[in-house]
């Protein structure tokens, strides 16, 4: 039997999951239309062998779960906790609608990810939820703080990645519990730059920044420098067509002569494959 109980005060350390967990990988938080029993999540194994449930804890806000005794996910595998597994009496419920609507899961080959009732109730519009080991150790942990659309799960980026970011699952039923989670589309690639730090000082230790960039392959990156007035100063990197790459700064201006302490800003610029433009500002200090 599913144990239940409140607890009243939980302080948690967020900490980065373990290679070889069982690790959160898909919400589906805000249910198609206005139904309220179809809330789940899912959870993937990346362990070699079969991992169990019964040794871990799941917490939603206030309230603490422990799977009921036996539960296990196989080696590689998901398995989805959802509110309402089966019907009961003719209620909604995750057979209905991710099964074969026959109100018994597991009867159909359709069906072939394995499935367990729990006591959920997540949040629409923000929420967090923590899995725990036995002892209390935070293993993974996923919060948000604004609605997905309606009927649409988010997914984790990477089962197997000790951090990873989550989007919107780019399905077209809006979710895919039990199986790999869906790709992003090529048109909505991410892209990656950062300035760090974001300040040269002149007469201080920071007398450079370090650039790093990263785009999908076929893009062509340029990265230029401007002032607070728009004119453009320096050009650091024009239509390269390197995926990746870190660019050392020291504040120079194209003529090679130093830039004079202001706000300026750096401009990443990705043509090609997609179109992107992203701005960061850096101050150059006396």
């Amino acid at each position: 039997m599913m144990t239940f109980f409140k607890v009243s005060i939980f302080v948690v350390c967020f900490s980065q999951v373990s290679i070889g967990e069982i690790v959160l990988s898909e919400i589906l938080s805000n249910e198609p239309g206005n139904r309220v029993l179809l809330e789940w999540l899912e959870v993937y194994n990346n362990n070699p062998v079969a991992e169990d449930l019964g040794d871990y804890i799941l917490v939603e806000g206030e309230d603490s779960l422990s799977f009921p005794e036996g539960s296990s996910v196989p080696a590689f595998s998901y398995a989805v906790l959802c509110r309402r597994l089966e019907p009961i009496d003719g209620s909604d419920c995750f057979e209905y609608h991710w099964g074969d609507s026959s109100g018994v899961w597991g009867d159909s080959p359709s069906e072939n990810c394995i499935a367990f009732q729990i006591n959920i109730s997540l949040g629409n519009d923000s929420g967090a939820i923590y899995l725990l080991s036995d002892n209390g150790q935070v293993i993974d942990q996923y919060a948000w703080e604004q609605a997905s659309d309606d009927g649409r799960s988010v997914e984790r980026d990477d089962v197997n990645a000790p951090i990873s970011l989550w989007h919107p699952c780019y399905d077209p039923t809006g979710s895919t519990p039990g199986q790999p989670n869906s790709s992003k589309p090529s048109d909505q690639r991410e892209y990656l730059l950062d300035v760090s730090p974001q300040v040269i000082s002149l007469s201080g230790p920071e007398r450079s920044v370090v650039i790093s960039y990263a785009a999908p392959a076929g893009a062509e990156i340029s990265v230029l420098v401007y002032d607070d007035s728009a004119r453009k100063r320096a050009v650091l990197l024009e239509n390269s067509q390197s995926p990746f790459g870190t660019i050392i700064w020291q504040g120079l201006a194209d003529d090679g002569k130093q830039l004079p302490p202001g706000l300026y800003l750096i401009s990443f610029i990705v043509g090609g494959s997609i179109n992107s433009h992203k701005v960061i500002p850096l101050v150059i200090s006396p």
